[in-house]
């Protein structure tokens, strides 16, 4: 089933103040109205996420964004239904297709870090706390302080599926090295738990591997050939060579690696869906 997006709409009216004004005023000038998006709601994950988009800024900058009374930083795996949304709905909703662009643009990310050891990576959405530092305040190089390995391995608990390790409540993961990076197959990318170990689920592997239809479909440990290990780093959702408004990029992909640092980021404020009483 498709995933629907429903915008709310709020009208504002102006223009109407000064009711005592002659006729000819108002004959000479219309009231002004503008039109609210003011957020889309994906009622079958009972999720709402604000319609303004956050960004461009760095990961840094977006954590400390007031996404909105109720509003919070989503994690990549609450993005993921989203961009799916937008996705099979962009030529439905000018919302839908601003999504899709801001991707293009940059990336969409969400409140989730990537932990990267010898051995493998540890994914933590909504960290309890963020340690950074300045690496370079010229160029405003800010790096995420990596946490003891030994202190996230006691957070995980015995749950293991394809591959990935779980804590209790299930915003710690950890995988092993071995998986395969860069183009992947339909198949590949469902069953990768590279891929799982960051959006959380198949269910969420399967939501984005739609993209297939129209791009092709990649997995990432870093944008660059910089070296990551002993490294914190963000998540990321993005389009390469990317073709402009309305239409896909030649690759979709996600970046388990991206830099904290680099103020081409976006992301939207999420709640909880509430059902009316």
């Amino acid at each position: 089933m498709v995933n629907s997006i429903e915008k709310i709409i709020n009208p504002r009216y102006h223009g109407f103040a000064n009711i005592g004004s002659s006729k000819s005023k108002l004959e000479r000038q219309s009231p002004a109205f503008e039109e609210i998006v003011s957020s889309v709601d994906l009622k079958d994950v009972g999720l709402v996420f604000n319609a303004q988009t956050f960004g461009p800024a760095s990961f840094i900058d977006l954590k400390r964004f007031d996404y909105g009374e109720g509003f919070r930083m989503p994690t990549i795996s609450e993005l993921v239904p989203l961009v799916y949304a937008a996705m099979e709905n962009q030529r439905r909703y000018k919302t839908a297709e601003e999504i899709m662009t801001s991707m293009g643009c940059g990336q969409i990310v969400g409140n989730t870090i990537t932990h990267f050891f010898d051995d493998g990576f540890f994914v933590e959405d909504n960290p309890r706390k963020i340690k950074t530092k300045v690496k370079d305040s010229y160029a405003k190089i800010i790096d995420i302080i990596i946490p003891r390995q030994e202190f996230l391995k006691k957070r995980l608990g015995s749950r293991e599926e394809q591959g990935v390790v779980f804590s209790g409540d299930g915003n710690l993961r950890f995988v092993p090295y071995g998986f395969k990076i860069g183009e992947q197959s339909t198949s590949e990318f469902v069953t990768n738990p590279g891929v799982l170990a960051v959006v959380k689920n198949q269910e969420n592997a399967e939501k984005l591997a739609r993209f297939s239809k129209h791009s092709k479909l990649e997995f990432e440990l870093s944008p660059s050939l910089l070296p990551f290990i002993g490294q914190s780093r963000i998540s990321s959702l993005h389009f390469r060579y990317w073709r402009g408004q309305g239409l896909l990029g030649d690759s979709f992909g996600i970046c388990a690696g991206d830099f904290p640092d680099s103020n081409v980021k976006h992301t939207y404020g999420v709640r909880t869906f509430q059902k009316a009483a």
